[in-house]
């Protein structure tokens, strides 16, 4: 199914992508789950949920791929943003760095005592941009297969 969002752009949705998207759904959550109460990793399913990361790799990845629409051909729009989400999570993870790195400087390293959440926003980062970029590829590729 081919769902118009604008004029060049569709949404296509198919049984395979709706299967493969949930089993990655599934497995992820599972996995996040097995270390949490069968392994005993410490945190929660809120440590996997950051809105303003979340919120920011999304921006900044669609922005990137709105910036260089002009050289995409056809077919080619998921293929950018795979790419650009996956870059702009690895831009965010360089900026939080610096800004980890920057609150280190004090005598007393209070700021080491919290280092755990923002060592959390960091490895978020590039996990979202790759989880995104996935599922835009996914959906925002048509099927060349069915065509020739």
């Amino acid at each position: 199914m081919q769902i118009k969002i604008l004029r060049g752009t569709s949404l296509y949705i198919t049984t395979d992508r709706m299967i493969g998207y949930a089993v990655m759904f599934f497995s992820l959550n599972a996995a996040i789950y097995h270390a949490l109460f069968v392994e005993g990793a410490a945190g929660g399913f809120g440590s996997f949920l950051h809105w303003p990361t979340w919120l920011s790799v999304l921006t900044i990845g669609l922005s990137m791929t709105y910036m260089k629409k002009h050289t995409l051909n056809d077919n080619e729009l998921g293929k950018m943003l795979r790419e650009n989400m996956a870059l702009s999570g690895w831009i965010l993870f360089m900026l939080n760095a610096v800004l980890i790195g920057g609150g280190m400087h004090s005598e007393g390293y209070k700021e080491l005592a919290n280092m755990g959440p923002a060592l959390i926003r960091l490895v978020l980062c590039i996990q979202y941009g790759y989880i995104y970029g996935i599922i835009f590829e996914t959906f925002f590729t048509r099927d060349v297969r069915k065509e020739s």
